[in-house]
């Protein structure tokens, strides 16, 4: 068993679909060596020979309840240590003044990448046979909330902004839209938008026919309707 330590030291572990695929490749080249016919045997043995090589040294090994508790130190470890050097989610898409060169420092630099590689190896190590493919994905260790300034990103992005749910808040829904649901309030908005498809249609035939009211013939236009019922969407007295 190899020793466990907080000094990253990373091996390069095979995964569970790994592991897996190299068997099938050894299952192939053994019902290559019973062909009678085969010319290349000797070739076919190396490319076993290395196969077993490698299963063998690059397979995490079984831990004991001791090991565990071990790995399971060095895990924690490594997580703070990585934790501390990955920008956020944020910062990686939008690239901030300084963003660069908080990558560099960090996750780019030799340290993080090593301790990165050994984090994977100690979660194959805690999780054998596991197939999760983002078992070792180190994404999920990316924090959410960002520490650099996001006024003069590269990639400003858009900031979405909800009102907390303050009695303030609760007063200037009820005094906009009464009592009214969600649902209720979706329900006005399709039967406004009906109306309104409704007016323009009507507005387009009478445009066709030429029938829209001169100026000043005291009649408001149905165009001018059109326009004052799309402006009153408010939706505070309109009836479903």
């Amino acid at each position: 068993m190899p020793e466990l330590s907080t000094e990253p030291k990373p091996v390069g572990y095979l995964r569970t679909q790994q592991i897996e695929e190299l068997k099938e490749d050894k299952r192939y080249l053994e019902g290559q060596l019973k062909d009678p016919n085969i010319q290349e045997r000797g070739d076919v043995m190396k490319a076993l020979r290395r196969l077993d090589h490698q299963v063998a040294t690059q397979t995490a090994p079984i831990l004991s309840p001791e090991g565990r508790d071990v790995a399971e130190k060095e895990r924690k470890e490594l997580e703070a240590v990585i934790k501390d050097n990955l920008l956020s989610h944020e910062e990686m898409r939008k690239n901030p003044a300084g963003a660069v060169g908080r990558f560099n420092r960090g996750e780019n630099s030799t340290r993080i990448k090593n301790a990165i590689l050994r984090w994977k190896d100690v979660q194959k190590m805690l999780h054998p046979g596991d197939p999760d493919p983002d078992l070792c994905n180190v994404e999920r260790l990316r924090s959410s909330t960002s520490h650099l300034g996001m006024h003069d990103a590269q990639i400003p992005g858009t900031d979405y902004h909800f009102a907390p749910p303050t009695d303030a808040w609760k007063q200037r829904w009820d005094e906009t839209f009464g009592d009214a649901t969600p649902q209720e309030i979706l329900k006005r908005q399709e039967n406004v938008e009906l109306r309104l498809k409704a007016i323009t249609q009507r507005l387009d035939a009478a445009e066709a026919l030429g029938s829209e009211p001169a100026a000043g013939s005291g009649q408001e236009a149905p165009r001018r309707r059109g326009r004052r019922a799309k402006s009153g969407l408010g939706l505070a007295g309109s009836k479903s």
